[in-house]
């Protein structure tokens, strides 16, 4: 397998279950084009399951509010396909803190079309939520609508986790540290290293 340059600061290294490298980091304020293109390749029926209405684009304030993070309470991580010479956006999870010195922290996350049922959710979950420990976070929340059964089953998965209906919508909260087995994660040191 061709290795090509890797993306600067890069969290995790691995493949997906259909073997496609893939390189997780954090988001930066120069990757509002990657989110400009990830977003393109959404399916309008994704773009609803994470917005929670039809959005066909993301405008300047919003590429703003999803690009310039402080790392702390305002953080988020990217996945691209690395497997070809141009690295591709193929998802992002986030979390904003719920309030200030909130012990919770809001979180979204979205895989493009193409890779969903590859593990990649759980990845990016994962990482997400090792900084959110990292930053004294005690859980992660995140709404869901009930049609995104794909969604509600990852989480529904994970240990301690809560599930409470709210404003019709799903509302789910972890505990974390998160707590099962995901590839690339060690049990042993609850960090996030390559995959062999």
């Amino acid at each position: 397998m061709t290795h090509f340059p890797l993306p600067q600061e890069v969290m995790l290294r691995t493949a997906l279950r259909n073997g496609r490298e893939v390189a997780i980091r954090q988001v930066r304020p120069e990757d509002k084009q990657l989110f400009i293109d990830g977003h393109a390749e959404l399916s309008p029926e994704d773009r609803y399951l994470r917005f929670f209405q039809h959005m066909p684009s993301l405008d300047d304030k919003l590429l703003k509010q999803l690009t310039e993070l402080d790392h702390v309470e305002r953080e988020a991580v990217g996945a691209l396909d690395i497997s070809k010479s141009n690295p591709k956006p193929i998802g992002v999870a986030r979390y904003v803190a719920k309030q200030s010195n909130s012990d919770t922290a809001e979180f979204a996350l979205t895989v493009a079309s193409d890779y969903q049922g590859e593990g990649l959710g759980k990845l990016l979950l994962k990482v997400l939520a090792d900084r959110a420990v990292a930053n004294g976070f005690k859980y992660l929340s995140g709404l869901v609508l009930p049609q995104n059964t794909k969604m509600s089953k990852m989480l529904s998965k994970y240990e301690g986790v809560t599930k409470e209906l709210i404003d019709k919508n799903l509302e789910f909260t972890i505990p974390l540290p998160l707590t099962g087995r995901v590839r690339g994660f060690s049990q042993r040191t609850g960090t996030v290293g390559t995959a062999a």
